[in-house]
C-alpha cells in the first residue's frame, strides 16, 4: 500500500521533478546546441574548404602575378636598354650636329641647299654675307633674292646641274673685290636620288693674291735672270762608258753668261766654246753630283785668259746649275794688294825710323817732360793724319789740297782763316809724309806764336809749278797775316831744323823761313820728279 507522504517529502519530490524537468530541458538545449555546433562545424568545414579553394586560387593568381612581374621587369629592362641606346644615339646625333655646326662655322664656307625647284632647303651662316637670305627664308626660291656676286648665271648653272647631273665649278668675284670658288653639285640622297642642288662658295682671295704675287715674283726673277751681271746656265753632264763626267752640255743660259763667254752657249758642250773650257770645270761638277753639296771655287779659263768665281749646285742626278762671274779684275787687285802689303811693310819700318828720329830730336829740344809728351804727340798725330790720307789712296799718293785740309784744317775748324790756293796736283807717298810734317810744324808755330794765336789772323797756303834750267819744280808758300808782332827766334828749334834741313834734304829742294814782323813766311821749292805723282 502506498506509503503516505508527508508534507516535507512532497516538497522534495516537486523539487526533484523540477530539477529533472530542468535537466531534461537542459539536455534538450544541450542536444540542440550540439546539433547547432555540429552544423556550425560542418558549415565551417565547408567554409574552410571554400577558403582553401580560394587560397589556392589566390596562390595561383600570385604565381601568375609574379610571372607577370618578372615579364614586366624584363620588358622594363629591355625598354631601359632601348632608352639608353636612344639616348646615346641622340647624344651622338647632338654631338655630330654640334661638330657639323662648328665645322661649318670654322670652315666659313657658304653653302646653299636647294630642292629641285631651286627653293632653299638649308643654308650656312657664311652664305648670308653673299645672298640676302636668312633661316626664315627657307622654302623660298633662290631667284627671289639678290646677291653680291659680279655674276648673273647662278640660277642658270643650278638648272644646268639638275639637267646634266654634272658638277659646275667657276671663279666669281664679289662686288667688294673678293674672289670665290663657286661649286654646284647635285644633291644625292643615300638612296642615290637627286633631290636638288648644293651650292658652295669658298673664299680664294688669298690664293688669287698668292698667285698674282707668284706671277709678279716669277716676272721679277725672270728679269733678274735676264739682267743680272752674274752668268748662269743650266748644264747636263756628259759621261763616258766608264761613267766619268767628261763634259757639260748647256741647256739654258742667261744673257750675262753669253756676254761673259762671248758666244752663244745654249745647246753646246762647254768644251767646244771658243776653244774649250778646261777639265777642272766638269771635275768640279762631278764632285757636286757625287756629294750633293754645293761647291764654290775660283776657276781659271785659259782660253779666255780670265778668272771666274764659280758656284755649282746639283739639281738632279745629271743636271747642275752653274753661276759664275768674272773676277779677273779682283784677282789683279789681290796681286796689287800683296805687292802693296810688301811695300807697306817696308814703309812701316821706315816710319818707325822716322818716329824714333822725331822722338830723339824733340827730346833734345825740350827739357820739360810734359812739354816733350805734348810736342811728340802732336808731331806723331800729324804723321798719322798723313798716313790716313795715304791709306785712303792705297799709298798711291794723295792730292796736296786733301793733305793740307787733313793736316792744317784741324787747327782752324773751317772758320775761313786758312786760305788755300793752287792747282790740283798729287804728291808721291814719301813727299806727302814730308809735306805733312812741314805743314804741321808751321801750323803749330802759327797757333802758339803766329797768326792763328789771334782772332783776326789768317794763313795763306799757295802752291804752283814753275820751270827753270833744271826742269819743273813745285813751289809751296806759307804766309801769315794780321797776327801778333813777330820776333826772330834766338835759337833753332826742332821745327826749324826739320824744315830747313830734314824736309829739304828728303825732297831734294830748298826751304826758306822769313820771320818778318808782319808774319812768318815759308817758301819751299822741290823738284817735281821727287814730289809729284803723275799716274793713278
Amino acid at each position: 500500500m502506498p506509503r503516505r507522504t508527508g508534507p516535507g517529502e512532497t516538497a522534495d519530490t516537486d523539487r526533484v521533478r523540477r530539477l529533472e524537468d530542468e535537466l531534461r530541458a537542459t539536455q534538450e538545449q544541450l542536444s540542440a546546441s550540439r546539433r547547432e555546433h555540429e552544423g556550425s562545424i560542418q558549415d565551417l568545414r565547408t567554409a574552410n574548404e571554400e577558403l582553401q579553394s580560394i587560397n589556392e586560387e589566390y596562390r595561383s593568381t600570385a604565381e601568375e602575378l609574379e610571372t607577370s612581374k618578372e615579364e614586366l621587369q624584363s620588358i622594363n629592362e629591355e625598354l631601359s636598354t632601348v632608352n639608353n641606346e636612344l639616348k646615346a644615339k641622340l647624344e651622338a646625333i647632338a654631338s655630330a650636329h654640334s661638330d657639323l655646326q662648328n665645322l661649318i662655322n670654322a670652315a666659313e664656307i657658304g653653302t646653299l641647299f636647294l630642292d629641285g625647284r631651286l627653293r632653299i632647303k638649308m643654308l650656312t651662316p657664311a652664305v648670308e654675307h653673299l645672298f640676302s637670305v636668312s633661316d626664315s627664308d627657307v622654302g623660298r626660291s633662290i631667284t627671289d633674292f639678290t646677291h653680291k656676286l659680279v655674276y648673273e648665271g647662278v640660277e642658270r648653272d643650278a638648272a644646268k646641274v639638275l639637267r646634266d647631273l654634272a658638277p659646275v665649278e667657276t671663279e666669281v668675284e664679289t662686288r667688294d673685290g673678293r674672289w670665290l670658288m663657286m661649286r654646284l653639285r647635285p644633291y644625292r640622297t643615300l638612296e642615290n636620288r637627286i633631290e636638288g642642288v648644293v651650292l658652295s662658295f669658298v673664299d680664294i682671295s688669298a690664293r688669287r693674291e698668292a698667285e698674282e704675287r707668284l706671277r709678279e715674283s716669277e716676272a721679277r726673277y725672270r728679269r733678274l735672270f735676264e739682267f743680272m751681271d752674274e752668268g748662269y746656265f743650266l748644264g747636263e753632264v756628259i759621261r763616258n762608258d766608264a761613267n766619268e763626267v767628261i763634259d757639260i752640255h748647256c741647256l739654258n743660259a742667261n744673257p750675262a753668261a753669253i756676254r761673259l763667254v762671248g758666244a752663244d752657249i745654249e745647246g753646246r758642250h762647254i768644251s767646244q766654246i771658243r776653244g774649250g773650257f778646261q777639265p777642272h770645270w766638269w771635275n768640279l761638277a762631278e764632285r757636286v753630283l757625287e756629294t750633293g753639296e754645293p761647291e764654290h771655287a775660283e776657276l781659271f779659263a785659259e782660253t779666255f785668259d780670265r778668272w771666274f768665281e764659280t758656284r755649282i749646285t746639283r739639281l738632279s742626278a745629271a743636271r747642275v746649275a752653274i753661276l759664275f762671274q768674272d773676277i779677273t779684275g779682283r784677282k789683279r787687285h789681290e796681286r796689287e794688294r800683296d805687292l802693296m802689303m810688301g811695300e807697306l811693310n817696308h814703309r812701316v819700318k821706315n816710319m818707325l825710323t822716322v818716329v824714333q828720329s822725331i822722338a830723339a830730336q824733340t827730346l833734345r829740344t825740350t827739357s820739360d817732360p810734359t812739354g816733350f809728351v805734348a810736342a811728340f804727340r802732336e808731331r806723331v798725330q800729324a804723321l798719322g793724319r798723313a798716313h790716313g790720307v795715304l791709306m785712303q789712296e792705297q799709298w798711291r799718293g794723295t792730292g796736296l789740297r786733301e793733305l793740307a785740309d787733313a793736316v792744317v784744317g784741324t787747327f782752324v775748324d773751317g772758320d775761313g782763316r786758312l786760305r788755300i790756293g793752287g792747282p790740283e796736283i798729287r804728291l808721291l807717298p814719301n813727299a806727302a809724309l814730308s809735306m805733312s810734317m812741314a805743314l804741321h810744324e808751321l801750323a803749330t808755330n802759327a797757333l802758339k806764336y803766329g797768326a792763328l794765336s789771334s782772332p783776326g789772323g789768317t794763313v795763306h797756303l799757295n802752291w804752283g809749278l814753275e820751270r827753270d834750267e833744271n826742269g819743273e819744280k813745285l813751289r809751296v808758300t806759307w804766309s801769315e797775316h794780321d797776327g801778333p808782332l813777330v820776333l826772330p827766334p834766338r835759337h833753332k828749334g826742332f821745327g826749324r831744323r826739320m824744315l830747313e834741313h830734314g824736309v829739304a834734304y828728303e825732297l831734294g829742294g830748298q826751304v826758306e823761313l822769313d820771320y818778318a814782323s808782319g808774319g812768318v813766311a815759308c817758301r819751299m821749292l822741290f823738284p817735281a820728279g821727287r814730289t809729284l805723282s803723275y799716274g793713278d
